[in-house]
């Protein structure tokens, strides 16, 4: 079992997977009603500690509380950027929060209380995505030329609301814009949470967005608009490879066989001291080359904690340089010397 340990600062390649945070105990939002904040200082006293295990996972901060009413629960609640209540859960079994515990091989976290009691949630439940309220002024504005931003009060009507419904997952929020000419679909645009435009789907069916619904059964988003029309778009769809550059030295333990060479450009041998990586969901994946000096790249999948769960030898190319990520074609292209290429699809990346 591998265990993600309490951070300082958070110093992660991606929000799509839970991490533990030490903030100060009184910094916590506001505490839903019939519910108090107590962390302990050491699980078997009653002593209160002024810093705070908390879990931070897709752009949400999730506080454990315990009631007043001393029942043997924790209640884990998410809040978004702005302090706003997105999610929550009660847990039976533990109360009085003192650590937390993020298991990379099992995909829980374990919440651990007074005299060492424990409640578990799964990745899956965290990780969901959260439909979040946003001023309508703030929604982006170095989107796509002929978009729009007009969301309703009701349905049945096109008063304007100063609210927009805005889909909160992994590292992006999801902004659901109009067209300018008033086609009957909705342009779904998704931003990074430093701001950038990432992606976009033009949706068919529906505009003027109203409200939107996650159906956790099937794994979709529902965007209501008008006269509540409804298109949808999928978790799967959602989440898509990206390609991010990291200190090269920054890999994780590289796989017997192979090693870590990535070149500044594809027609000398120069290292370069920046390597190209893939982050998509759950897992980080790295481009390595063979010590035998084969024409091949070895990508390797790892979890959050850095452990190796997929390999794949792609014969054609060595000594990354570059990876770029097709969206029409879904596949993930591996760009090494000479600029020969290998791929892999993005289907074949998908490990659970």
């Amino acid at each position: 079992m591998s265990e993600i340990q309490q951070t300082q600062d958070g110093a992660t390649t991606s929000n799509n997977y839970p991490v533990v945070m030490i903030v100060p105990t009184n910094s916590h939002p506001p505490v839903p009603d019939g519910q108090n904040m107590y962390c302990l200082a050491d699980p078997d006293k009653l002593d209160p500690n002024p810093n705070c295990p908390v879990i931070q996972c897709g752009g949400l901060t999730f506080w454990v509380y315990c009631y007043n009413d001393n029942r043997l629960s924790m209640s884990v609640v998410g809040y978004d950027q702005h302090g706003h209540q997105v999610k929550q859960w009660e847990l039976q079994g533990a109360r009085y929060i003192w650590q937390i515990n993020v298991d990379a091989d099992q995909k829980v976290v374990t919440f651990i209380g007074q005299a060492r009691h424990s409640v578990v949630l799964s990745w899956k439940e965290l990780e969901k995505p959260a439909v979040v309220l946003e001023d309508v002024s703030s929604c982006p504005t170095n989107v796509l030329f002929g978009l729009k931003m007009t969301a309703l009060i009701d349905p049945d009507h096109l008063d304007p609301s100063s609210k927009c419904p805005v889909v909160l997952f992994g590292d992006h929020f999801f902004w659901a814009f109009s067209y300018v000419d008033n086609r009957n679909s909705f342009c779904i645009i998704a931003v990074h949470q430093d701001g950038t435009m990432c992606n976009s789907f033009e949706l068919p069916g529906s505009r003027y967005i109203w409200k939107i619904d996650v159906d956790e059964a099937n794994q979709m988003v529902n965007f209501i608009g008008q006269s509540k029309q409804t298109v949808s778009l999928s978790y799967n769809d959602m989440l898509w490879p990206e390609m991010r550059i990291v200190d090269s030295t920054s890999h994780p333990a590289v796989p017997a066989g192979s090693k870590q060479t990535t070149l500044s450009e594809p027609y000398t041998l120069d290292p370069s001291p920046g390597s190209p990586i893939i982050v998509y969901k759950d897992y980080i994946f790295w481009a390595y080359s063979y010590l035998d000096n084969r024409v091949s790249m070895n990508i390797v999948a790892y979890n959050c904690a850095g452990k190796i769960v997929k390999q794949w030898e792609l014969p054609g190319a060595r000594y990354i340089w570059q990876i770029t990520v097709d969206r029409n074609k879904k596949r993930v292209v591996f760009f090494g010397q000479s600029n020969k290429t290998v791929a892999l699809n993005w289907a074949d990346m998908l490990i659970d």
